[in-house]
């Protein structure tokens, strides 16, 4: 397996685990909308902000350099941005980590 299919497999587990995550805070509301109080929801917006901010930090540690150990994100700000429109993945903005050089043809170590 090379580093970019590593990537692409990581991605799509972790997307569908992100959609999957981020439906339990909607259908806690959703279920208990009856009895919908001000602390109530505070709780599952609370609860929503903890678990993207806990996804953000998994994913910041998936898609890192396997040898070098660079955020592509923090790369990726630097390259487009922080408000760019700009959607491509990492594996495709770039062909090689942007520090040291390694392809994503390369095998995975």
């Amino acid at each position: 397996m090379t580093i970019r299919e590593h990537f692409e497999l990581v991605y799509r587990r972790t997307k569908y685990t992100v959609l999957a995550v981020a439906a339990v805070p909607i259908v806690t509301a959703v279920m208990y909308l009856h009895v919908a109080t001000v602390p109530l929801l505070a709780v599952v917006v609370i609860t929503g902000l903890g678990i993207g901010f806990a996804l953000r930090l998994i994913t910041g540690w998936l898609f890192r350099c396997p040898r070098c150990c660079t955020d592509f994100e923090e790369e990726r700000i630097k390259l487009l941005g922080r408000g760019s429109r700009d959607r491509r993945m990492y594996w495709v903005l770039w062909d090689a980590c942007p520090r040291c050089g390694i392809s994503f043809n390369d095998p995975w170590p």
